[in-house]
């Protein structure tokens, strides 16, 4: 997975928020870093999902 340039190890969460107060949903994931030792929320619509061989 890519967010914003930097490659992330794997998707933890997914997470459902309502936005306002309308039924819009606002949907964002939880991306693992390499390393494994952070996590960062970024929306879905801007994730860049990578190839199998990028990732690991």
């Amino acid at each position: 997975m890519r967010y914003a340039g930097i490659t992330y190890q794997k998707v933890t969460a997914l997470i459902y928020r309502k936005a306002g107060r309308g039924t819009r949903i606002q949907i964002s994931a939880e991306l693992l870093d390499r390393n494994g030792r952070a996590v960062v929320i970024a929306p879905a619509g801007k994730i860049e999902r990578g190839t199998n061989n990028a990732d690991t």
